[in-house]
């Protein structure tokens, strides 16, 4: 959705809800940092193309190293 600002069009910011505005989140684009379980989830996703989420994550369990 756009809003007229003047004479230029910007990008709507947020979404109402409930009369307050809210950032909508966006994925990122594994970036250096973030979460180290999320990345070791989606490489082994990467490499079991046909199976469920549900058994990837049991693969994920069993192969993570926690870092501490």
């Amino acid at each position: 959705m756009k809003k007229q600002l003047g004479s230029e069009v910007a990008p709507e910011v947020g979404r109402s809800v409930g009369g307050l505005k809210r950032k909508v989140k966006t994925l990122k684009g594994g970036g250096s940092g973030g979460n180290p379980w999320t990345k070791h989830v989606a490489s082994v996703r990467s490499k079991n193309k046909g199976k469920t989420l549900k058994e990837v994550l049991q693969m994920a369990s069993k192969s993570y190293k926690k870092k501490s």
